[in-house]
C-alpha cells in the first residue's frame, strides 16, 4: 500500500493500534523526511514533510530514527547528506505538527540509522559517528525540547556500530 507520493526507505513505529512510517524520499535534486499517522482504522494522516537543505549524495541505506508514543506524539531523528543529526518531536492526531528540528551532532555515520526512545525525561537518541575510530553517542532530550547531555556510549576498546535501544534491557 502507498503511503507516501515517491519511493523511500523508511522506518516504522507502533502507536496505539496503529503506526507511524518515517522516511526519506527524494524528488529530483530535493531529498525530504516524511512521516505518516496510520490510524488503526488504516487511515492515512500526514504529520510532516521536513526538506533536507543538503540532500544525499547517493542512496539511502537506512531510514531514519522513530519512536512513538501515544501521550508524548513521535520524535524523528535524521540525517542529512552532510552527515548532520537533527531531531524534531511531532503532534499526532488531529493537531498534527510539532515544533523546530534541533541540530544534535554533526560527523554522523549515515549508513546507520539513529535509534531513538523515551525516558520518564524525554526522548533518547544515539548515533554512530563517522569517525576514526567509530564512535557511538547518546543524547538526553529535555520535556521541552532542549539537549540535557550527550554521552560517548562506545563500549572501552571498541569502535561503534549501529546503536539500538533493547526494552526490557538494562
Amino acid at each position: 500500500r502507498r503511503v507516501w507520493s515517491k519511493p523511500g526507505v523508511a522506518a516504522l513505529a507502533a502507536l496505539g493500534n496503529g503506526y507511524v512510517l518515517a522516511g526519506y524520499t527524494k524528488a529530483g535534486d530535493q531529498e525530504q523526511v516524511f512521516v505518516v499517522h496510520v490510524t488503526e482504522s488504516g487511515k492515512l494522516e500526514p504529520v510532516a514533510s521536513l526538506p533536507l537543505a543538503v540532500p544525499h549524495p547517493g542512496e539511502r541505506p537506512v531510514g531514519p530514527g522513530l519512536a512513538a508514543e501515544l501521550q508524548r506524539g513521535a520524535t524523528v531523528a535524521y540525517t542529512d547528506g552532510s552527515g548532520t543529526l537533527h531531531m524534531q518531536s511531532l503532534r499526532i492526531g488531529a493537531a498534527h505538527g510539532g515544533g523546530l528540528a534541533i541540530t544534535l551532532a554533526k560527523g554522523v555515520d549515515t549508513r546507520f540509522a539513529p535509534a531513538v526512545d523515551y525516558c520518564e525525561r524525554g526522548p533518547l537518541i544515539a548515533y554512530t559517528l563517522g569517525s576514526t575510530p567509530m564512535r557511538s553517542s547518546l543524547v538526553r532530550i529535555g520535556p521541552k525540547g532542549d539537549v540535557i547531555g550527550t554521552h560517548d556510549i562506545t563500549p572501552p576498546a571498541m569502535g561503534a556500530a549501529a546503536p539500538v535501544f533493547v526494552h526490557g534491557a538494562s
